[in-house]
């Protein structure tokens, strides 16, 4: 074990080891405090601040530009579907089936299209889905699956991954079109 001696003092510092008999110095006389950068707190003293009064009939203005925390409702549209393709949820027909599939906060489906190893492996998402996962996973499957025969003459076998833990189901290939023309016709 070492045993240093170490002097200081504001112009230099020391540090002696007494069993090699070797000394390190340093000099600050050469260093200097920085002037203080924009970004740095300065202390002022009291009566340089400014003086604050709370206005309450002056708040209204500053709410305006504050940030709303709830997304509105949609407007009413005289026809549906909307130019964009937006439809509102048909409360009559969704409560036909024993599932139910929520919409996002910003009134859309929860669809979301994935690729996977280097886009050569195609899914499609489906969230928040609630009640029977498994009776809309196959009422989904036979629905795009009459879909592809119609329109692209095709007999295919769609498969899907149903997660009933975070409530989603994952489709094997790129077929949210037909997958949104489903959630429209249930009413979701």
């Amino acid at each position: 074990m070492h045993r240093y001696l170490i002097k200081l003092n504001k112009l230099n510092a020391t540090m002696v080891n007494p069993s090699v008999l070797v000394a390190y110095s340093s000099n600050f006389s050469k260093l200097s405090e920085r002037k203080p950068l924009p970004s740095r707190p300065i202390n002022l003293e009291g009566h340089e601040f400014t003086s604050v009064t709370e206005s309450k009939e002056e708040f209204k203005y500053v709410k305006k530009l504050l940030p709303s925390l709830v997304v509105p409702d949609p407007p009413e549209h005289d026809f549906y579907p909307t130019p964009s393709g937006w439809v509102p949820p048909n409360n009559e027909k969704c409560s036909k089936f024993p599932y139910f599939v929520l919409r996002t906060r910003f009134h859309n489906f929860p669809i979301y299209a994935l690729e996977r190893e280097g886009g050569s492996r195609k899914l499609v998402k489906i969230k928040r889905i609630e009640g029977d996962i498994w009776k809309f996973d196959e009422d989904l499957r036979n629905y795009v699956e009459k879909c592809i025969e119609k329109n692209e003459d095709k007999k295919l076998t769609i498969y899907s991954q149903v997660n009933e833990v975070q409530r989603q189901v994952m489709v094997k290939g790129h077929y949210q079109d037909y997958i949104s023309k489903f959630l429209i016709e249930c009413g979701f």
